[in-house]
């Protein structure tokens, strides 16, 4: 009923952490946990768990388990039912695991580059695009099994921007969500998985290096609001 009311499921212990959560249909969707806990040497061990319902959310399944002491799975983006991916952070770095039979088995994909993943999503079976910490953009056109890196901003003189989210509006725009910044980037045509004609500017340039940051100022129940690259 669009939030209005919610129910609750009892899905994992008090002790899960419950992460991630994605529903590539209306009755499929998937959540992940993680469970710690320490062993007799003191060091701890996590329980990485994904759980699948196919009924909308009244019951789950435990589909993977994973009990690590290195690395930590993050957020995940399934296609469908049966096709998904998920960043994994392991010894300090950011990998990619993908899986083609439901989250049973995964098959981590190395990355050639040092980054730190967050947030990842596709836009239909072949393109898509995972965002991180320091200005991290990269993306995939054959389905994951490589994956290349797209820097943003040569800004040199400050801090690179990190990013929390990304974000498609269609098969030619993502918006991507960080830290007091808001970017829109425009897919090149020939990575675009359907036709679709560029956006209409009613004048100007367009500048595919827009963007917002946004300063909240609680003292005066106000936001202060910067627009770059408008010209």
């Amino acid at each position: 009923d669009g939030g209005a009311t919610w129910r609750s499921r009892m899905l994992a212990t008090k002790y899960d952490l419950l992460g991630a959560i994605h529903f590539p249909t209306i009755d499929t969707g998937f959540i992940t946990s993680n469970y710690f806990n320490f062993d007799i040497q003191d060091s701890i061990i996590y329980t990485f768990r994904l759980f699948r319902t196919t009924d909308g959310g009244t019951t789950f399944d435990t589909v993977y388990s994973d009990s690590v002491r290195t690395h930590s799975y993050g957020h995940i983006y399934f296609i469908d039912g049966m096709h998904g991916y998920m960043t994994c952070r392991k010894d300090e770095q950011s990998t990619i695991f993908r899986t083609s039979d439901g989250g049973k088995t995964w098959e981590e994909t190395p990355l050639p580059f040092r980054v730190t993943l967050i947030n990842i999503m596709f836009i239909g079976k072949e393109l898509g695009f995972v965002v991180g910490y320091m200005d991290t953009l990269i993306y995939t056109t054959n389905a994951g099994k490589t994956w290349l890196y797209q820097k943003i901003f040569d800004d040199t003189t400050s801090t690179p921007p990190s990013y929390s989210r990304v974000k498609a509006i269609n098969d030619s725009t993502i918006f991507l969500l960080g830290v007091k910044r808001f970017v829109r980037c425009i897919i090149p045509k020939e990575l675009r998985p359907t036709a679709v004609e560029e956006p209409h500017l009613s004048e100007g340039t367009f500048n595919p290096y827009f963007y917002i940051t946004t300063t909240p100022i609680p003292a005066v129940s106000s936001m202060q609001i910067k627009l770059y690259g408008l010209y």
